[in-house]
C-alpha cells in the first residue's frame, strides 16, 4: 500500500502515456546517458544507479531534468524536419489563417482557438466554425430548442442526443466521408452563414475554408477535414429535424461535444489537454486547463471543452 501510494505521488500523467512528449523524452535520455558516461569513469556502480533511478524517473513523471517542457521543444525546433511528430495535434478549427507551428493552439490573430463550441451556454459563436457572428440564439435558447424538436434529451443527470438524432448524424458523416475536399468544401458553405468556401493546403495540412462577406481574413473559418464532416453532418441532420436555419450551425458546433469517433478516418477519439506536448495546457477564464476531444491518427482537437 505505501509502496502503491509513493508510486503515485511520483507519477505524473500529464506528462506520460498519450500526453508524453517525445522531444522531452529524448532531450532527458540523452541527458541521463551523457551523465552517466562521465560517472562511469569514476565508479560504474554510481553510474549504473544513476541510469536506473534516471530512467525510473523519465518513465513515471515524463522527464527527469527541471524545466524540461520549457527548453526541449526549443532544442527540437533546431532539427531539421520534425523527427517526433508526424504533424502536431492542433484544433480542429480556428479564426484567420493558422499559424506555421500550431502546438500552441493558437491561430495567426494570436486568439485562442474556441473554435470547436462550449459548454457555458454564453451566445458568442465559437470562432473557426459553420457559425457567424449575429447568428445564434442564446444557450439557454439553443438547448430548449433541440429538446423540443428531439436533437437532444435530458433526463436530471445528464443531456444526450437521441437516437433518432444520433442515426441521422451517423449517416450524413458517412455520406461526406467519401467526398472529396471540394465537394465537402461546397456542402460546407451550403450549411454554413459564409458568404464563399475553399480549400486550401498548408504544411501537408488541408483546410476547408469559409469566408464571411466582410472579405476580412480574420473573419475567415478554417476547418481541418474531421472538424468540417463533423459539423456540415451534424447541421445537415439537424435541418431533417427541423431546426430553424439560424440556430443550424452554432448547434453543430456545440454538438461536436457528443462525438465518440473522428468524423473522416473513424478512429475512437480520446480527451486530452488541449495546447502542445510540452509545457502547460491551455487554460479557461476560471484558471483551469482546457481539454479537448481528440482523433489521435489525424492529430486534431474536434471539440474544446471550455
Amino acid at each position: 500500500m505505501a509502496a502503491y501510494a509513493l508510486f503515485e505521488r511520483l507519477r505524473r500523467p500529464e506528462h506520460t502515456g498519450v500526453h508524453r512528449c517525445w522531444p522531452c523524452t529524448v532531450a532527458n535520455l540523452l541527458v541521463l546517458a551523457i551523465a552517466c558516461l562521465a560517472l562511469g569513469r569514476i565508479r560504474k556502480s554510481f553510474a549504473a544507479a544513476l541510469g536506473i533511478v534516471g530512467a525510473g524517473a523519465i518513465w513515471l513523471r515524463g522527464y527527469l531534468v527541471p524545466y524540461t517542457p520549457r527548453f526541449a521543444p526549443r532544442l527540437a525546433s533546431l532539427l531539421p524536419g520534425d523527427p517526433f511528430h508526424e504533424d502536431p495535434i492542433e484544433p480542429g478549427s480556428g479564426s484567420g489563417p493558422p499559424a506555421t507551428g500550431p502546438e500552441d493552439g493558437r491561430n495567426a490573430s494570436g486568439d485562442e482557438p474556441a473554435g470547436d463550441g462550449d459548454r457555458t451556454g454564453e451566445s458568442e459563436p465559437a470562432r473557426g466554425s459553420l457559425s457567424a457572428p449575429g447568428d445564434a440564439a442564446t444557450g439557454e435558447d439553443l438547448l430548449e430548442g433541440l429538446l423540443e424538436a428531439g436533437v437532444l434529451e435530458a433526463d436530471a443527470e445528464s443531456v444526450a442526443p437521441t437516437d433518432a438524432f444520433r442515426q441521422r448524424w451517423d449517416e450524413e458523416i458517412e455520406a461526406l466521408r467519401g467526398v472529396d475536399d471540394d465537394r465537402l468544401a461546397e456542402a460546407a458553405l451550403a450549411e454554413s452563414a459564409a458568404a464563399d468556401a475553399d480549400v486550401v493546403t498548408r504544411d501537408d495540412r488541408t483546410y476547408v475554408t469559409l469566408a464571411a462577406e466582410s472579405g476580412r481574413t480574420i473573419d475567415e473559418s478554417w476547418l481541418r477535414r474531421p472538424t468540417a464532416i463533423g459539423q456540415t453532418a451534424a447541421a445537415r441532420a439537424l435541418a431533417e429535424m427541423g431546426v430553424p436555419d439560424v440556430d443550424r450551425p452554432n448547434a453543430a458546433v456545440a454538438l461536436g461535444m457528443f462525438l465518440a469517433e473522428c468524423p473522416d478516418c473513424g478512429s475512437e477519439l480520446v480527451e486530452r489537454p488541449v495546447g502542445g506536448c510540452c509545457g502547460p495546457p491551455q487554460t479557461g477564464a476560471d484558471g483551469r486547463a482546457k481539454t479537448g476531444l481528440t482523433c489521435p491518427d489525424c492529430r486534431v482537437h474536434l471539440h474544446v471543452f471550455e
